[in-house]
This record gives structure tokens, sequence and C-alpha cells, in this order.
């Protein structure tokens, strides 16, 4: 579980309260304790800036992005899960696509009998997980 604040939801989804966001409760109370031996607990006199959650939701992280990921899909973005790519597709250097990684490979680098080659996906906007580079000649 994670703490979620929604002001960034508010400007795609001005009306988030109404779609069954997968929210699991709304933070109401904030409290900050000193744990000691025994069981024993000193609480602290305020909660520092960086620690305050209130006003915040605390969601699954996964429940929360399948739940955005299904918005996305009815605006008419593709998602495509369950494969990496392996290179990019550029067209002199911006970048058009993607290179999948082929499926059914063995350890040994050698084909299996169910065996798919990687695709060719083109796109106006991709959005990666991690940053990358290109390497110069």
């Amino acid at each position: 579980m994670k703490f979620f604040d929604p002001r960034s939801l508010i400007e795609l989804f001005p009306d988030y309260k109404d779609r069954n966001v997968p929210f699991e409760a709304d933070v109401i109370e904030e409290h900050m304790y000193y744990l000691m031996e025994k069981g024993k607990k000193l609480p602290f006199p305020y909660v520092p800036p960086s620690m305050r959650h209130h006003g915040c939701y605390v969601t699954s992280i996964g429940k929360f992005t399948r739940w955005l990921g299904d918005r996305a899909e009815e605006e008419g973005v593709d998602i495509f899960c369950g494969f990496s790519g392996t290179e990019f597709i550029y067209d002199d250097d911006k970048v058009i696509g993607v290179k999948t990684g082929d499926r059914g490979i063995d350890k040994d680098g050698e084909r299996k009998p169910h065996f798919e080659p990687g695709a060719d996906i083109h796109a106006k906007v991709g959005v990666p997980r991690r940053r990358h580079t290109r390497e110069s000649n």
C-alpha cells in the first residue's frame, strides 16, 4: 500500500470521486511515535511536513495502475504488457517505434517449439519505463 496525493488525478479526472478509483482509505489522522523496548512508545509532538499525508489516500499501486490503464484504453491508448522492447526504431533522429524481443528462446539462445519473432511497433508517442539513450557512431 502507498499514499496517493490526488492533485494530479484531479487534473485528469475532476470527477474522480464518482469514478470508483481503487482507494483503500482516506488519510484523516496522522501520528508519529518513537518506538522503545518492551512495547512502549513515545509520541512525537508533530509530524514533519515530508511525512504528512493528510488529504491523501491509501491505495495499492497495482490496482491503481490497472484502473488508470483501463481509463487510458477507454480514450484509445494502446498499452502493451508482457514483453520487453529490445531497441528503438528510428527515422533519422526521431524515435518512431520499438522492436520487441523474440519470445520462446531457451537459455542457450535456441528457438523453442512455440517461438515467436519480435514485432515492430510504430507509434507517435512511446513512454518507456526507464531512461534510454542512443549510442553515437
